[in-house]
């Protein structure tokens, strides 16, 4: 069933206090269309039957933990973007769940009406883009079907030797699981510290702080045309990938604005300095979804994703360092340094540290 007729975004709310479902759908009946349910055994009946394009899961329930049923979503339904609320008596396992990816953020309680309305919509907005990723891979595996079908077309006129490597190449960029090739641009981004993330340091601040980090990084992706691939430890993998001409002026400036803002509001958080260290990298990928044994993935597969973490890992203190593909897309754009005692495993390409832009 289509819940979305209507054209209000889809939340599914669980807690199993039925006075703080009551309270939810008063407050955001008028902007939403509300499911609720009051265990998760009936969440996920619900989940089979509509359209769902939010979860929030309170923490502490009979059955399970709200971090025990989003995990089991993430395998079982990983569109629907994952929300939790809690009264911090499992710091420890939210935080593991945020940066592990099956939750995006938590919500403390007792929750804002104005406050929660914000992170919903910023929810929806992530929604929204991933929704546009999947229907552009929709688009292009029908153009590659298009091209299969008109090489079938000829085999009339090549030998079967020929026509299997025809189809071969053609093939080559669906790699059999929807898998599509396309020129990109992406961005590692991490946080450094020498302190923050120490065992010192209490886990509340902790999470707090990668809270309010990675709302710096995704508000800033999703402004600069990009979608987040992968959160990590102490950071995230951001892809450009919309149009291959401009891919990587849209990372460019996505690094610029990231790293401005996290100096301005998180280089001084938490009482501990932190600094912001990106890598960049340009160059063809297979992005896509892939069907695992029990999950469905989205990936992003090619060498350009890995110099990119391997960048950053071996850039020093706050620094754009980019690679020798980025720099000449980029080069009349910015004011670099290269770097000459810098190398990566993966090529020999030179790179650069970003200084400034051009004006």
């Amino acid at each position: 069933m289509d819940s979305r007729l209507n054209n209000k975004p889809t939340i599914l709310y669980v807690d199993d206090e039925y006075y703080n479902l009551s309270a939810f759908v008063a407050a955001f009946r008028k902007f939403y269309k509300i499911f609720t349910s009051s265990s998760p055994r009936d969440a996920m009946a619900i989940l089979k039957a509509e359209d769902i394009d939010l979860i929030i899961t309170d923490q502490r329930m009979p059955e399970m933990t709200g971090v025990e049923f989003l995990e089991v979503l993430q395998k079982e339904f990983p569109g629907p973007v994952r929300m939790i609320l809690t009264g911090f008596t499992d710091v420890a396992a939210i935080k593991q769940a945020i940066n592990e990816g099956s939750v995006l953020r938590y919500i403390t309680k007792p929750w804002d009406v104005n406050e929660l309305k914000l992170i919903i919509d910023k929810g929806i907005k992530i929604h929204e883009l991933e929704e546009n990723q999947h229907k552009l891979l929709k688009i292009l595996e029908n153009e590659v079907k298009q091209k299969k079908e008109n090489i079938a077309g000829m085999g009339k006129n090549f030998s079967k030797d020929e026509m299997n490597h025809i189809v071969k190449l053609a093939s080559d960029q669906t790699h059999d699981k929807n898998i599509f090739r396309n020129k990109i641009s992406i961005l590692s981004m991490r946080v450094y510290s020498s302190d923050l993330f120490s065992e010192a340091t209490p886990s509340q601040v902790i999470v707090d702080y990668l809270q309010h980090y990675f709302d710096v990084l995704i508000d800033e992706v999703n402004k600069h045309h990009g979608f987040i691939y992968k959160i990590t430890n102490g950071g995230l993998l951001a892809v450009f990938a919309g149009s291959a001409k401009n891919n990587s002026q849209h990372a460019v400036a996505c690094a610029f604005d990231t790293v401005n803002e996290f100096n301005k509001n998180m280089r001084m958080a938490a009482n501990h300095e932190a600094t912001l260290r990106i890598g960049m990298a340009t160059g063809t990928a297979l992005i896509g979804k892939i069907h695992l044994k029990n999950k469905l993935e989205y990936a992003v597969l090619g060498k350009c994703v890995q110099k990119a973490e391997e960048i950053v890992a071996v850039g020093q203190g706050s620094a754009l360092i980019i690679d020798e593909a980025s720099y000449n897309e980029i080069k009349n754009e910015v004011v670099t340094e290269e770097l000459k005692t810098i190398c990566i495993e993966e090529g020999n390409g030179k790179l650069y540290k970003v200084v400034a832009k051009k004006s």
